[in-house]
Parts: structure tokens; C-alpha cells; sequence
């Protein structure tokens, strides 16, 4: 073949490599718009039906037919949930918009991870327990020097492994949080659980975007295939990595690895301290 004959195949290739690029991206994003709108409308529908009927019992009769304490509790429990669940959806939404546009910007610095897995444990421990009669426990070693992260964006990758592994872990089961250190550069958040297990067929594609090892069952317990993407993508990005490891009905491990900050030399002491 000539030079201008293998130029145009290499063009043609090019063409038709970037030619499939778009229609994947144009249908990923058809997706998108069709999981965005089911899992909105279900929370939404929600908390206006609770609430109306809550105004409504309280209307009838003069509010003499008004829900007593713990009925109203429950409502309120109800809305309460489905408001996180949206504020979820719309921070995960929010995340990849920014990514996709270059626009996510991180402020990694030293912090304590400690303080971010209390954080987080205090917040979703009521929830798993209320919810899904799921118990949620952390573990934190001793003497832990400081992790270089975002700590807003931790938190966000925190939040989302333990509300995976809490939707698919069946009632009374457990699901654990633990910080450790992993080696002499890195601190290791491990977030495993007692659910359903994932198939090894699917262990390589969960962090892909808007995929779902089964998606009826993720119809029917919320999210649509972004929050495993988005804590990957933030991870890496915080200079990290991410795994998994998971066995068909005895649960998964998600493994998060982040640096540890520099130690500062102090010629005072034998040992340098982390800060």
C-alpha cells in the first residue's frame, strides 16, 4: 500500500473510532436522562404524598383526627429520608457534571480521617439501624498519622460506599467501617458489609457509569449506576486508588488507599512524626 493509502485507512479508522465514541457518549447520556427522571419522580412522589396526607388528617375535623406522636414521627422519618436520598442524587449529579467539565476542584491537605469516619458513622448508623434494621460499626486504629484528602470530597466517598453497602445488605445484617494503615505511604478505609455479594463477572465493571449488577433491584432501592463511578473518579483524584472483593452471598470489601502527609523533619527527635 502507498503512504497516502495507509494515511487514509488510518483516517478512516480514526473516524470510525470516534464515530462510536459518540454514539456511546449520546447514549450514555439517553440513560442518564431516563434513571434521572425515574429516580427523582420516586422520592419526590414520596415526600408530597406523606406530606399531603399529614395535612390532611390534621385538616379533618378540626384536627381532631390529627396523627398522634408517634404516627407523626413516622411521617416525618419518611420525608426526612427521601430529602437525603435527593440531596444524594442531585451531590452525585452535581460531582460528575463537575468532572466531565474539568471543573471539580479539590483542596487535598492533611486531615484527620479519624474525624471523617465519626462524621459519617454518627450519620448513617441512625439510618442504617432505622431503615434497614442494618447495624452499622466503625473501627479506628490508634496513633493514626494525619491522610492527604479533600475532606469534603472523603466524606462524599464515605457517604456513598456506606449507603451501597447498607441497600444491599438484608435486614439484621452488618455493615463495617475501619481505618488502618496500610503501609508506610498509605492509611486504608475499608467499608465491608454481610449483603448479597457481587458476581465476579461484574467485580470488573462496577465502577463504570451507570452500570448495575441488576437493575431491577436498583429500580426498586434507588440510585442509578453513578455513585460507585463518582467515588472511583474522586478517589483517583485525590491521588488514591480503589478496590473490591466480594463472594456471591457473604458480602463485599471496598478498599479505599490514600496517601499519607509528609512527616516533618525535626533533628530533635530520633523518630520524624506525621502531621
Amino acid at each position: 500500500m502507498s503512504d497516502t493509502s495507509i494515511r487514509l485507512a488510518q483516517a478512516k479508522a480514526l473516524a470510525e473510532e470516534e464515530r462510536a465514541k459518540a454514539e456511546r457518549a449520546d447514549q450514555s447520556r439517553r440513560e442518564l436522562i431516563v434513571n434521572i427522571s425515574h429516580e427523582l419522580r420516586t422520592p419526590i412522589a414520596s415526600i408530597r404524598g406523606h406530606v399531603e396526607s399529614l395535612l390532611m388528617e390534621m385538616e379533618e375535623e378540626e384536627g381532631r383526627n390529627a396523627p398522634d406522636g408517634v404516627e407523626l414521627r413516622d411521617y416525618l422519618n419518611i420525608v426526612q429520608s427521601e430529602a437525603e436520598r435527593l440531596s444524594a442524587l442531585v451531590e452525585d449529579l452535581l460531582s460528575l457534571a463537575r468532572m466531565d467539565a474539568d471543573e471539580l476542584h479539590l483542596d487535598v491537605a492533611p486531615i484527620a480521617a479519624s474525624e471523617v469516619v465519626e462524621e459519617v458513622y454518627a450519620t448513617m448508623a441512625p439510618l442504617a439501624s432505622r431503615e434497614r434494621q442494618v447495624t452499622l460499626i466503625r473501627k479506628v486504629a490508634p496513633m493514626l498519622p494525619l491522610m492527604l484528602a479533600d475532606r469534603q470530597r472523603l466524606v462524599q466517598v464515605l457517604l456513598n460506599l456506606i449507603r451501597n453497602a447498607i441497600t444491599y445488605t438484608p435486614q439484621g445484617g452488618m455493615v463495617s467501617i475501619a481505618l488502618e494503615r496500610a503501609d508506610a505511604g498509605y492509611l486504608a478505609l475499608v467499608v465491608a458489609d454481610t449483603g448479597i455479594g457481587i458476581p465476579n463477572d461484574d467485580l470488573e465493571r462496577v465502577f463504570e457509569r451507570f452500570y448495575r449488577t441488576d437493575t431491577s433491584r436498583a429500580r426498586t432501592s434507588g440510585g442509578f449506576g453513578l455513585g460507585l463511578a463518582i467515588v472511583r473518579d474522586l478517589v483517583n483524584a485525590m491521588g488514591g486508588s480503589i478496590t473490591v472483593e466480594s463472594k456471591v452471598g457473604e458480602g463485599s470489601c471496598f478498599r479505599v488507599l490514600l496517601r499519607i502527609a509528609m512527616p516533618v523533619y525535626d533533628a530533635s527527635v530520633k523518630d520524624e512524626p506525621f502531621v
